[in-house]
């Protein structure tokens, strides 16, 4: 298994920890081969104590790819914090069969039992990463529709396409009005000062 992010930032260490501490006991009595790589910068003491053989941190490394690919599973136990999920976009770029809790995947196209797994709890957590050692075929149907979604939604060309709409629609009636008013408040605010006599130098003549 593979988590991976900065580790000085709380909602990673915290995720890190109870993953750690509640879940992986639960995974090891089933399979008691399991090893986590816990990968990204400056993890905190009380993470680094929890190294052992099944339980590999990485600190910082050039480029997590490596690690994620030697992974079977991904895992996203984290609990709290908000932000871009762009974790999941990654692990969902490289094919990776995710097992998440439902806050850290909001917002992005993924769906339990379709395209990723979710659980809540501790125990359902390990339930479903078991399932996955257990079950090759599901490991790869999730990674393939996820990965499916990622470029069908995040690729450069779904980008490309949800841009030209943005700037289509902004260009609209309504758009280039606003437009126009901003470019006649704009010359307003500039032409007294262009409007305003320039002084030369010297005494001026009476006539």
């Amino acid at each position: 298994m593979a988590f991976t992010g900065l580790m000085n930032y709380y909602p990673n260490d915290h995720g890190a920890l109870y993953f750690l501490d509640k879940i992986f006991p639960l995974i090891l009595s089933s399979v008691p081969g399991a090893r986590i790589f816990i990968v990204g910068a400056k993890p905190s003491r009380r993470l680094q104590r929890r190294v052992s053989k099944n339980v590999i941190i990485t600190s910082f490394v050039e480029d997590v790819r490596p690690f994620v690919a030697r992974a079977q599973i991904a895992v996203i136990p984290i609990l709290i914090g908000e932000g871009t999920r762009l974790k999941a976009l990654e692990l969902m770029a490289m094919k990776k069969p995710i097992v998440s809790t439902t806050i850290r995947c909001e917002g992005i196209n993924l769906t339990h039992e379709e395209s990723a797994l979710f659980a809540d709890t501790a125990e359902d957590f390990a339930k479903a990463v078991v399932r996955l050692f257990d079950d090759a075929s599901l490991r790869a149907r999730l990674a393939q529709k996820a990965y499916a979604n990622v470029v069908e939604q995040y690729g450069w060309d779904a980008i490309g396409r949800k841009l030209d709409g943005c700037i289509k629609h902004f260009l609209t009636m309504e758009g280039r009005a606003t437009i126009i008013m901003q470019s006649i408040k704009c010359d307003m605010e500039t032409s007294p000062s262009q409007n305003m006599p320039h002084h030369t130098s010297g005494k001026v003549r009476n006539s």
